[in-house]
C-alpha cells in the first residue's frame, strides 16, 4: 500500500483517529462512559473489504448464484446495539488516553491519564478485567448466505482466505493455511454488564483499540466452540497494566510513522497486519512468538526502530512504565521472526507456530489437515 499514490480526497490521519481529535466528544466522567447509550448507526463497509453487487445487478446476480447474498442474515454480534456502541466508546477512550504520550495538555477520565490507570480505577469499582491474545480465521468482514426454500431462514456460507505458507509437507507439496485475524482481546465485566474490546493494527486507519463488535460467526469467531484459539494465559493485574503500556507504546510509534510517511490505511500492510501487532505484543510481554505468518518486513522494522529511538530521545517526559514499554517494543522488533523465507530448522520452527495458532475446531478441511499432518 505504501507504493500507491496518496488519495485524492484527504482522510483522517492515524494520529487524529488515535487521539480522537476529529471533533467528536467523549464523556468526561466514567459513569457516562460506561452507561448504555443510543444505538450506533450501521457503519459503512471498511475500506478494502469486498463490496456487495450494485443494486442494478442484484437480480442477475441472484439468478446466477441461487439467491446468494453478501452478508450473514440471521446472525447477530451477541450484544445489543447499545452495548456495541458502548464498546466503541470505551475503545475510543483508551485510544485517547494512550495519545497522551504525544505530549501537550493530557486528557483525563476521572483523574486517569492512561489505559493502565483507567483499568486500575475500574478494578477498584468492582469490574473484573482480563485480556488475552487470540487467533481466528478471518474473511475481512465479508459474509454470505443463501435463502432456505420457502423463505423460512438462511443457510450460512462459511468464507475464509487461503494463503500459501512457503512450507513443504512430507510429499514435497506446499502447505496451505487460512489467513488468521489476531488481536489482544480485553473484557470488562461487572454484574450483567460486559464490555468487549480488541487491540490490533487495522484497516480502520490506525493502530489501536476497537470495539469487539463482529458478527458472531460460529465457523469463524465464536468464543465458546473452539473456532477462536486463545494463546497463553490471561493478563490480569500488573501483567495487564504492562500489556496496556505496551499497547500504548506500539500505537504511538506506529501512528507517528504512518502519519510522517502518509501511509494509506494508517500503515496497514507496511507496518504490519493484525497478526504482526499481536505477535509484537506476545514477543514483548512473554519473550516468544506463536503466530504465523509474521510479515512485518525488515525495512519497516528499521524505520520503526528509528521512530522509537526518536521518541525515547525526545524532550517529552516519560515515566518509568512508559519508557520500559518502549524499550520492550524495541526488543520485540529485533527478536520477532519473519515468515517470508524459511528453510531447514527455520522452516520447522515456523511450522510449529503455524500449528499452534490454528483454531481448536473448524469446518474448514485445511485446518484439520494441518492438525493431522
Amino acid at each position: 500500500p505504501h507504493l500507491l499514490p496518496p488519495p485524492a480526497q484527504p482522510r483522517s490521519a492515524a494520529l487524529t483517529l488515535w487521539a480522537d481529535r476529529d471533533g467528536s466528544v467523549l464523556p468526561g466522567c466514567l459513569a457516562d462512559l460506561l452507561t448504555h447509550g443510543p444505538a450506533e448507526p450501521t457503519p459503512p463497509p471498511a475500506r478494502g473489504h469486498p463490496s456487495p453487487p450494485h443494486p442494478s445487478h442484484q437480480d442477475s446476480f441472484a439468478a446466477l448464484t441461487g439467491g446468494l447474498e453478501w452478508g450473514n442474515r440471521g446472525l447477530s454480534p451477541g450484544q445489543t446495539p447499545q452495548e456495541l456502541e458502548r464498546n466503541s466508546r470505551c475503545a475510543r477512550a483508551l485510544n485517547r488516553l494512550g495519545a497522551n504520550l504525544l505530549g501537550g495538555d493530557p486528557w483525563a477520565l476521572e483523574g486517569c491519564r492512561s489505559g493502565a490507570e483507567l483499568v486500575g480505577e475500574l478494578e477498584r469499582q468492582g469490574w473484573r478485567i482480563w485480556a488475552q491474545l487470540r487467533c481466528g480465521v478471518t474473511s475481512f468482514g465479508l459474509g454470505a448466505c443463501l435463502p432456505e426454500a420457502g423463505g423460512t431462514g438462511w443457510r450460512q456460507v462459511p468464507l475464509a482466505l487461503p494463503i500459501r505458507t512457503g512450507l513443504l509437507d512430507g510429499a514435497g507439496d506446499e502447505r496451505v493455511s487460512l489467513l488468521p485475524h489476531c488481536c489482544l482481546e480485553m473484557e470488562w465485566s461487572r454484574g450483567d454488564d460486559t464490555i468487549r474490546l480488541q487491540y490490533y493494527q487495522g484497516m480502520e486507519g490506525l493502530c489501536g483499540w476497537e470495539g469487539l463488535n463482529d458478527l458472531r460467526r460460529p465457523w469463524q469467531n465464536d468464543r465458546d466452540n473452539g473456532t477462536i484459539h486463545y494463546l497463553g494465559e490471561r493478563y490480569q493485574g500488573q501483567r495487564l497494566r504492562e500489556a496496556l503500556n505496551l499497547c500504548d507504546a506500539m500505537a504511538l510509534v506506529h501512528n507517528l510513522e504512518a502519519d510522517a510517511r502518509h501511509l494509506l490505511h494508517g500503515g496497514y500492510g507496511p507496518l504490519g497486519l493484525c497478526i504482526d501487532s499481536a505477535a509484537l505484543l506476545q514477543q514483548g510481554l512473554e519473550g516468544r512468538c506463536e503466530m504465523f505468518p509474521v510479515l512485518l518486513g525488515g525495512l519497516w522494522r528499521e524505520r520503526l526502530q528509528g521512530r522509537c529511538r526518536a521518541v525515547l530521545n525526545a524532550a517529552t517526559p516519560l515515566d518509568g512504565g512508559q519508557r520500559g514499554a518502549l524499550e520492550r517494543y524495541q526488543d520485540a522488533l529485533l527478536a520477532l521472526p519473519f515468515d517470508g523465507f524459511h528453510q531447514g530448522g527455520s522452516a520447522m520452527e515456523a511450522l510449529g507456530r503455524l500449528r499452534v495458532c490454528q483454531p481448536l475446531s473448524s469446518p474448514f478441511l485445511v485446518v484439520g489437515q494441518l492438525a493431522r499432518d
